[in-house]
């Protein structure tokens, strides 16, 4: 039996592509129930190789459930990246060019 590992992009894309492991992710994510999702076709690798940085992102439509009942039509993004500090680096990088 082969297992595949999450930490490569192509895995964790495969992973994700799965309605059932999607949900579940997401679901502890966001700490609601994820009652449907689907992957939009927009995926994006960034790569600053002057920076070391590399972050791999999906593009995903939820909707969601609150403990109350009520829900939701939410759009998320989910960035992987292989250190925490790379999340941060990123949003750095976004502030000091787009802001």
């Amino acid at each position: 039996m082969k297992i595949i590992n999450p930490l490569y992009d192509i895995a964790f894309k495969y992973l994700m592509q799965e309605e059932r492991f999607a949900r579940k992710v997401l679901s502890v994510i966001l700490d609601s129930e994820v009652v449907s999702v689907s992957l939009n076709q927009q995926e994006a690798v960034y790569e600053d190789k002057s920076k070391l940085l590399r972050i791999f992102r999906l593009d995903f439509k939820a909707i969601i459930r609150d403990s109350s009942g009520k829900t939701s039509t939410v759009l998320i993004e989910l960035q992987k990246s292989r250190f925490p500090t790379d999340i941060e680096r990123f949003r750095n990088y976004l502030g000091m060019n787009y802001i």
